[in-house]
């Protein structure tokens, strides 16, 4: 396929879109074609690493030519975009076929890099792919970049570092919960234009937000969406008041912030632990403190991996059964277990 005919057929595609037809299925073919053109299509990957989304389809996995080209004519006087977790590089792909705004494709497998990068060679532009571990390294300054990645982890650490960039930032929301979740930092990102997707996803739309500028500020726990972004990696734990059925009554609840991820579903903070999917409320269940702690204790740490519930109640610290009781660590008190942390 040449340059023309692609561009040709995207724009085709886009002028029937805001005309308000259906494109899905020429959405598809397209992604299709230039798949195979490029030889990227139906690569198998084999991990046990979740990271790399081993068992997702190429479709699912990657976004579609169509709303890489409208991303990347939406970069106005920015002169390259960063795709973190590109997959097979379908933007760094089109980006060099159809010579637009430069884009570079950031990938953990090594499979889906050097798939890449045979098709960039073919095109002359092996130098817009790189194998990277976005969870363990810092990513490069650039004008903007894009992220179509589900909530979690390697989400968290990205708008971590991305806030204060001064970037321009596309999202594609992946399950539904991520655009929601950007809103409860609206103070260090501002939103300033959507573009309507060509390709299905659990939003209609990729966001394009600006950041303000501003440094992260989580000292506080009052601002609670802030202090986790800052400290969600960190070895600190939480004490919040919750009511135990158990006791009957108001306890202590101890929550190591790495066992925890955090959503806002319908404007409500939740945060949900990665090992039991026991979900929290916060506000409504949970009436967090302003102190924070470290855990010292090697049994304290072993209850943290099962994800049981830690309390203290009397004074004392419990760890919680299978059968829903608690059972007394009298060997340990909430002083020996836990230090202070600033």
């Amino acid at each position: 396929m040449n340059p023309e005919e692609v561009r040709s057929q995207i724009l085709k595609i886009l002028e029937l879109k805001r005309a308000g037809h259906q494109v899905t299925s020429l959405t598809l073919d397209l992604n299709s074609k230039l798949d195979q053109f490029f030889r990227i299509s139906n690569i198998v990957i084999r991990s046990n690493n979740p990271q790399e989304y081993p068992d997702t389809g190429d479709d699912a996995l990657n976004t579609s030519y169509v709303d890489y080209f409208q991303v990347l004519n939406s970069l106005g006087c920015a002169q390259e975009i960063i795709d973190l977790g590109g997959g097979v590089g379908r933007g760094a792909l089109l980006s060099k076929l159809l010579n637009l705004p430069k884009c570079i494709n950031l990938e953990l497998n090594e499979k889906r890099v050097l798939a890449c990068k045979v098709a960039l060679n073919s095109i002359g532009g092996g130098d817009l792919v790189g194998q990277v571990d976005l969870l363990k390294e810092t990513i490069p300054k650039a004008d903007a970049y894009y992220l179509y990645l589900p909530l979690g982890k390697l989400f968290y650490k990205l708008l971590r570092e991305l806030i204060g960039s001064k970037a321009m930032i596309f999202i594609c929301e992946s399950h539904g919960d991520v655009f929601d979740f950007v809103k409860l930092y609206s103070r260090y990102l501002c939103l300033e234009s959507e573009i309507p997707l060509c390709m299905p996803r659990h939003n209609d739309k990729i966001v394009f937000i600006k950041d303000r500028g501003l440094n992260l500020e989580g000292n506080e726990i009052s601002d609670f969406p802030t202090w986790f972004l800052v400290n969600f990696d960190s070895d600190k734990v939480l004490k919040a008041r919750w009511y135990s059925p158990f006791h009957k009554q108001e306890v202590d609840l101890f929550l190591r912030i790495t066992d925890f991820d955090l959503d806002n579903i319908e404007n409500v903070l939740n945060l949900r632990n990665v090992k039991s999917g026991r979900v929290y409320k916060i506000n409504s269940e949970l009436d967090l403190y302003s102190q924070t702690f470290e855990s010292v204790s090697y049994d304290v740490d072993q209850v943290f991996k099962t994800g049981a519930k830690l309390i203290t109640f009397d004074g004392k610290l419990y760890r919680e059964l299978k059968s829903g009781d608690f059972e007394l660590l009298d060997k340990l008190t909430p002083e020996r277990a836990f230090r202070s942390s600033k």
